[in-house]
């Protein structure tokens, strides 16, 4: 089906880092991204104070994007990202205040 990768209090000031979110592509649209990520919200938040939360979205990952904007995130910064082959691609942090509230919005 897929999987997230959580990692608390990654950074001080953007608080729990949420490193992958991913879903079988046969599955995308049918609400297993939003509980794939209300458990991993549910985990981190058993176990760690409420905190701010964000990710990195590449910019040509609009369905992404859309995603993360209906579940209230909002761009904080746009960084440009080189990779060792050369390709550069601009990166999109999003934000949410809270990781309760995020997972709230989860559903």
């Amino acid at each position: 089906m897929g999987f997230v990768s959580v990692c608390p209090h990654q950074d001080n000031t953007w608080g729990h880092f949420i490193d992958a979110l991913h879903v079988d592509a046969a599955l995308v649209g049918q609400g297993h991204g939003r509980g794939l990520l209300k458990q991993g919200l549910a985990w981190l938040n058993t176990r760690h104070a409420d905190a701010p939360v964000y990710l990195w979205v590449m910019h040509s990952h609009h369905r992404a994007e859309r995603f993360y904007r209906g579940l209230g995130g909002s761009v904080a910064e746009e960084r440009l990202r080189r990779f060792p082959c050369g390709t550069e691609l601009v990166n999109f942090r999003y934000v949410w205040p809270s990781s309760i509230g995020l997972m709230a919005e989860c559903g």
